[in-house]
């Protein structure tokens, strides 16, 4: 009774998500607003009427909407709407219920919006607009790590979250035979080409504005349904397995139309990291995926060979051997910040502030500039207790005593999300917090002390939401 009542929960979930996506469909056809008014009410009606630990869904699904779920492109985007209201809900329930939290988890929040809010002494372009906007993204994080109880939701949250990004991609695919929706989707965002001897490639860029910072949320999506489909923390069903699959190859396909180096690069990683990984643990299980995907690399790389020899060989080796080739630039804008970073002892300490402003305008291309240029040495010790904090919170709620090994499975996801970084500015955008919150619960995954494999922790509720 009580299964069936949670698939129920969970497909009424998925039906407002999908029903939700075909009202910004419909916006993005039509032009017209209420299309839009009609979408806010009806998630925020999922938002306040689902289960506690579902809350949480529609944030993971619609985030990486986030570009296209605007009344104007020049206002904020109804994500942060939605997570603000995600933030106040759970907070009403909290006091509701009387929910017990630790004085430790309580504290790591508190500070971090008083360092935050510390940017508007010293930074005149900081405003608490600005900064609620950037905390929002680990606020969410924080309510929703505290109503991870089962290990069984976690397959939910990270195909979720995989469900949103493919329509998502979906979508964009629709805007090459619906005029309307390509009119649309450039209207908010520039075409990112690339011209080869031959043909001119236009990069794909999802819902996003950017293909690399596409790329990377199919990256981490990829990493988190490869440890859900191997860990033997949880028992997929047989829907949810051929989902996870579906979900991988057709994400896969998306990351490499992005033509994005940090993506083929960090894709090679972590399919190689995986397949080692398996070797080491089950090598007959190993060699059948080995052999499977070496299979699958053979035959594509047959039928699609012009197309890989002409757009990623061009990609990679077509523009010199210098430093800034290699990163198409990046590593002046590195320096630059590094410079600015390190001669500057207020920034290099307590950064700059948290605002809308970067160093010459230009953003860093590095989570650990960006970062560091914010926050100073101070901030990110401030931040990364605050990561630490939600990662114990998970291990206390899921009675979990050992912590994760480095060379486990469910590092990577890690592993993918501090490398891919390395390129990217993720740390200031909306899908940051959400990515933080996806690592964390595969993190979980990567231990084993009950012999259940599913056991519930012993901290429940007060209350059972209604």
């Amino acid at each position: 009774m009580k299964l069936t009542k949670q698939k129920y929960s969970l497909n009424l979930s998925t039906g407002i998500c999908l029903f939700g996506s075909l009202l910004v469909i419909l916006k993005m056809m039509t032009g017209s607003q209420i299309f839009l008014i009609l979408f806010l009410i009806l998630v925020s009606i999922g938002i306040i009427n689902d289960k506690i630990e579902n809350k949480i869904l529609y944030i993971l699904y619609f985030v990486p909407w986030a570009y296209v779920i605007k009344f104007y492109f020049n206002q904020m985007s109804l994500i942060t709407v939605l997570s603000a209201l995600y933030c106040v809900v759970v907070a009403v329930y909290i006091l509701l219920y009387k929910t017990r939290i630790s004085i430790f988890y309580i504290i790591t929040i508190v500070s971090v919006f008083i360092y935050s809010f510390f940017s508007l002494l010293i930074n005149s372009s900081a405003s608490t607009v600005s900064i609620l906007s950037f905390l929002l993204n680990f606020v969410v994080i924080y309510f929703a790590t505290l109503f991870v109880l089962d290990k069984k939701v976690i397959p939910h949250y990270i195909l979720f979250h995989a469900l949103g990004l493919t329509v998502s991609g979906g979508v964009s695919f629709l805007g090459n035979s619906i005029p309307a929706i390509e009119n649309y989707i450039t209207s908010f965002t520039v075409l990112h080409t690339m011209n080869t001897t031959d043909n001119l490639y236009t990069r794909f860029t999802g819902l996003d504005m950017d293909p690399n910072y596409f790329s990377i949320q199919v990256l981490i999506a990829i990493a988190c349904l490869l440890i859900i489909v191997f860990s033997n923390q949880v028992k997929l069903t047989n829907n949810q397995k051929v989902l996870s699959y579906i979900y991988i190859f057709i994400l896969s396909i998306m990351g490499l139309l992005t033509f994005s180096k940090m993506f083929i690069i960090s894709f090679a990683v972590l399919i190689i990291s995986v397949l080692i990984i398996l070797l080491k643990d089950n090598i007959k299980q190993g060699l059948y995926y080995l052999l499977s995907f070496s299979s699958v690399l053979g035959l594509t790389t047959y039928i699609f060979y012009d197309f890989f020899y002409q757009a990623y060989f061009f990609r990679f080796f077509s523009e010199g051997n210098n430093a800034s080739s290699i990163t198409s630039g990046r590593s002046a804008i590195w320096l630059s910040y590094y410079y600015e970073i390190t001669s500057n002892p207020q920034i290099l300490f307590i950064g700059d502030g948290i605002s809308d402003h970067f160093f010459n305008d230009k953003l860093s291309h590095n989570m650990y500039l960006i970062a560091w240029y914010y926050l100073g040495i101070v901030g990110l010790l401030v931040f990364m207790i605050l990561f630490i904090a939600l990662y114990i919170q998970l291990k206390n709620n899921l009675n979990v005593k050992s912590s994760f090994s480095i060379l486990s499975l469910s590092s990577i996801p890690l592993f993918i999300i501090v490398f891919a970084n390395f390129s990217l500015d993720s740390f200031v955008m909306d899908y940051f917090g959400v990515h933080v919150f996806l690592v964390i619960l595969t993190l979980v995954l990567g231990v084993n002390d009950s012999p259940e494999l599913l056991a519930k922790a012993p901290i429940k509720l007060i209350a059972e939401s209604s």
